[in-house]
């Protein structure tokens, strides 16, 4: 049954371009039969769940395509607004005009307190010389003069 199935759905999806209900059919039907499968459900049931979820969705989408005028994409110009061009565009305005007051978040003329200036940043101190035979910085104490073996 399973193979039947996917059979149908390859052979529908050659014309869904074309005809918007017979895809929505076949995907109603994909689901239904996918989240059955996935149940674990018996194949009669799965069937009558892919048949309902395909024929219902898909006569949906062709009463909507049937009755309604799916061709009309686009918006009429606004005659007052927009201007028509030479090549049949439409120049939209849809910019919103700036209101008459200052943007300022409400606070007129305002003043800035004086700033105190910066302290300059003092120079890096240089490390320690190490002596040549005193040993490595890891034999020193934590005082900083070198470990005495006394």
């Amino acid at each position: 049954m399973k193979k039947v199935l996917l059979g149908v759905a390859l052979a529908a999806q050659l014309s869904c371009a074309n005809h918007p209900a017979l895809t929505v059919g076949v995907g109603a039907g994909s689901v239904g039969l996918l989240s059955c499968e996935v149940q674990g459900a018996s194949q009669g049931t799965c069937g009558i769940i892919t048949g309902i979820a395909a024929v219902g969705l898909g006569g949906l989408a062709w009463l909507v395509t049937h009755f309604a005028d799916t061709s009309a994409h686009e918006l009429p110009a606004d005659p007052e607004t927009d201007e028509t061009l030479s090549d049949g565009m439409v120049r939209l305005h849809t910019h919103t005009a700036l209101p008459p007051v200052p943007i300022d978040g409400g606070v007129i003329d305002a003043t800035l307190p004086p700033v105190p200036p910066v302290p300059p940043v003092p120079p890096p101190v240089p490390p320690e010389p190490v002596a040549p035979g005193s040993g490595s910085p890891a034999a020193r104490s934590p005082g900083g003069s070198a470990a005495s073996s006394s």
